[in-house]
């Protein structure tokens, strides 16, 4: 499963992802900590409605997951690529799936 951090930026009516991985280290040794990984801006908000965003997590897979809220901020961890190639149709590639349409597929590898 994912061990790390993740994110999100909202700047101008545009919102944006990040995730940083942390591996654990051996027993005694740190973990390591990967770099900070960007979506760029992926969606404006006209799909919301009212004034309020309520902020959800999804997760894949059943189970116990452990969160925690550890910043609240102005500026995203690493800079943002160039704006206008996140809104452009040709960069864009669908992501929608089915949980279990995803595990029938791995089943018959």
């Amino acid at each position: 499963g994912f061990e790390g951090s993740m994110g999100l930026y909202l700047q101008g009516g545009r919102l944006a992802f990040f995730r940083r991985h942390v591996q654990r280290g051996a027993e005694g040794e740190p973990p390591q900590v990967g770099a900070w990984e960007c979506t760029g801006f992926v969606t404006d908000l006209s799909w919301a409605e009212g004034r309020r965003l309520t902020p959800c997590l999804a997760f894949r897979d059943i189970g116990a997951y452990h969160l925690r809220n550890t910043r609240v901020g102005t500026e995203p961890p690493v800079s943002l690529p160039d704006a206008e190639m996140s809104f452009k149709e040709s960069q864009w590639r669908s992501l929608d799936w089915d949980a279990g349409e995803q595990d029938a597929e791995d089943m018959d590898v």
